[in-house]
């Protein structure tokens, strides 16, 4: 059966299907020609070999250099923006992530009331 590539529009034979890390079942079918699926591929190598994931500090994936004083904040949660790399001057990109915290007390309407634990 003949496709259209997602990519560049020509016509393809290939079908690949996607499938759920979770449970196995398809999610989606995609169809690229064996030159655009080549690329992707080669793209996705690339980015993945130096990936660093959900990190506590800001490290470059190319030298490892850890930022001890790089302020994120100025950025929007799930932005990505490109940084040069003060120690190698190679550039990646950043992806910022706020995670949410919570903290509690005691209200003080319950002051006078006897603690639920006893």
């Amino acid at each position: 059966m003949k496709h259209t590539c997602r990519d560049c529009g020509r016509e393809t034979d290939n079908e690949k299907v996607i499938k759920s890390i979770v449970d196995g079942k398809p999610l989606f079918t995609v169809h690229r020609c064996d030159e655009c699926q080549a690329k992707w591929d080669a793209e996705f190598e690339f980015q993945s070999e130096g990936k660093k994931f959900r990190e506590d500090n800001l490290i470059c994936p190319w030298c490892d250099f850890a930022f001890e004083d790089y302020d994120a904040c100025r950025y929007e949660e799930g932005e990505e923006t490109e940084i040069e790399c003060p120690e190698c001057g190679r550039k990646f990109d950043l992806e910022v992530e706020i995670q949410r915290v919570y903290s509690t007390k005691r209200s003080l309407c319950e002051m006078d009331k006897e603690p639920a634990y006893v």
